[in-house]
């Protein structure tokens, strides 16, 4: 227990050493829990992937019932999505088992993040202070609040629009699909990533507004080329009717227009 008895390492940092000393009681702590984490993920394997990641392309997923319900209420039937529970294929003899490893590893580090940030913060902390350990938890906070929001928009809307975009996608009759489980894989948590990578836009802007690099009239200058490109994205990855476009092109561009209002508050920028 002595590796997480913090008051027995809280002491004054005045060499070099004292710094690196300080720094690896936080990375023991964090690699410790990391290993914990992967083998509670590969043990608890069926709801990583079947209730998590595979739930996304079957016809019960709540999105995917709830667009269907939506097509049938409304005369639109091409707003029901994922109708067809289709199978996923392993091509390689130990792909199964070696993308089992990869996922555990991949979603542990996704789990252990807040702790991450909590460690550094407390390094921080010690190092330059209580106020600038508030400060670093306050950005904290909001970035893990803009990340938990994108995920989730990117989980339950994107990725089954997304899946229905390509899977029934064909360049030819002649040619038909055949989805890899690795394929499939790959592309939700690179979705659920980069959608919540990009909801961190507002705290972004802040930053950069701060450091002088973004200011409110170059953002206000390029807002109809930001509305262009977003509702071309939503147009490619949506059925071909005007709701499920809208539904995703709302989110995305008021991102934009929330980092304007996030540098309209800083003085340098008036």
């Amino acid at each position: 227990m002595a590796l997480f008895n913090v008051k027995n390492r809280r002491k004054k940092y005045n060499t070099i050493y004292d710094y690196l000393e300080g720094f690896m009681s936080n990375l023991k702590r964090i690699l410790v829990i990391y290993v914990v984490l992967v083998v509670v993920v590969f043990i608890n394997r069926e709801l990583v992937f079947d209730d998590i990641l595979l739930a996304p392309k079957n016809p019960e997923f709540i999105s995917n019932r709830t667009f269907c319900e939506l097509g049938e209420s409304t005369g639109i039937p091409d707003l029901c999505i994922n109708p067809v529970n289709y199978q996923l294929y392993n091509f390689e003899l130990s792909g199964q088992f070696s993308l089992h490893f990869m996922v555990s590893f991949i979603v542990a580090l996704i789990l252990i993040f807040p702790y991450i940030i909590w460690e550094i913060k407390r390094f921080v902390t010690r190092v330059f202070g209580v106020e600038a350990g508030k400060k670093l938890g306050g950005a904290v906070l909001i970035s893990s609040g803009l990340m938990i929001v994108g995920a989730a928009f990117s989980y339950f809307i994107i990725v089954p629009l997304t899946i229905n975009f390509l899977y029934f996608y064909e360049v030819s009759a002649g040619v038909e699909n055949y989805i890899s489980i690795r394929s499939y894989i790959g592309m939700v948590t690179t979705l659920v990533l980069i959608v919540g990578f990009t909801f961190q836009l507002p705290l972004l802007a802040h930053i950069l507004g701060k450091m002088g690099f973004l200011t409110r009239s170059f953002l206000k200058k390029y807002r109809r080329h930001a509305l262009v490109i977003v509702a071309i994205v939503a147009a490619i990855i949506t059925p071909p009717d005007v709701f499920s476009q809208i539904l995703v092109t709302i989110p995305l561009y008021g991102l934009y227009e929330v980092s304007i209002l996030v540098l309209r508050k800083q003085k340098s920028n008036i």
